[in-house]
Parts: structure tokens; sequence; C-alpha cells
């Protein structure tokens, strides 16, 4: 092999130069955008990291409701059962608030991970203090109960109301 000329050595630095200024041009845009999607994932773990602390400082607080759930939460033993004497209790309640049920219907029982829930929808009348106690009555902690769904109208003239509803009781799921 023979030695490179004078003008070979410049058209090889030359080359070579060019080679470095272009893929510093394609290089330098790729490493800024990989940089910044960087940051964005370090900012984003920071805050997983922030909220992931406080949970773990709420740990005794979650830890104790957890408990509390286990040793009241129902358990659920016939979804057909349950769901007649969850009917069978709305429409009792009501009664004794004087509310009259215009119409009621069973949906289907829902499966969550940590519970599973017997739904109801109902359409009612009555005047809105009855329908306000009635809902006091039966959504207390203790009974897990709840109101999914919840739309209030007036009905005609006076103090009459129509409330249509979605209700729910929750259960622990099986072990």
């Amino acid at each position: 092999m023979r030695p490179l000329t004078p003008k070979e050595k410049r058209l090889l630095i030359l080359f070579l130069a060019l080679v470095f200024i272009v893929g510093n041009l394609i290089g330098l845009p790729w490493l800024s955008d990989q940089q910044k999607k960087l940051s964005r994932q370090l900012v984003d773990l920071r805050s997983q990291q922030e909220v992931a602390t406080s949970w773990l400082g709420e740990k005794a607080l979650w830890t104790e409701r957890k408990a509390w759930l286990d040793a009241h939460q129902p358990k659920l033993v016939s979804s057909g059962d349950a769901s007649s004497d969850f009917l069978k209790l709305l429409q009792d309640t009501a009664r004794q608030n004087k509310i009259k049920i215009v119409d009621q219907k069973l949906l289907e029982p829902e499966k969550h991970p940590g519970y599973e829930a017997i739904s109801v929808r109902m359409t009612v009348n009555g005047n809105m203090e009855a329908i306000a106690r009635w809902l006091s009555a039966i959504q207390q902690p203790d009974k897990f109960h709840a109101v999914l769904k919840f739309n209030l109208k007036r009905e005609g003239e006076g103090d009459n109301m129509r409330c249509d509803l979605d209700l729910a009781r929750w259960y622990a799921p099986p072990s």
C-alpha cells in the first residue's frame, strides 16, 4: 500500500470532517429528543415516588380500615337471596318513610376486585324531606349501601318529587 499524497490526505480529512458534521446534524436532534423524553420520565417517576411515599405514610390508617371491612362487610352467599333481601329492605324503608315506589328493577350482580355489588334501579315519588330521610337511613357506612345514580325532579305542583336512582349493596368478595 502506497502512502497517501498530500491532496488525498486533504480529501480524507475533508471527508472525515464532513462525516463528523453530518453525523452531528443527524445525531444531536435525536440525542436532544432522548434527553427530553428521559427528563419527562424522570418527572413522572418522581411524582409516582411522592405518591407511593404518601401511601406508605398512611399505611396504618388503611390497614385499620381493611381490618374494619374484613370484620363488618357482609359475605355474599347467594346473589338471588341477596337481591331479594335488598329489594325488600328498600321497599320496607320506603313504605315507612311514606314514599311511593313507581318502578323497580333488579340489575345484574357485578363482581369487582375488592367487592361484589347487588344493584336495584328504582323510581320513587314523595316529598323532598321524606326522600332525603329515606336515603339517609339506607345509606349508612355500616350497611354497605350506596347510591350509584341519582336524578331528582319536581313532579307537578307542590312539594312532590320524582327520584330515579340506582342503589347498590356491597359484599365482600369470596375468600
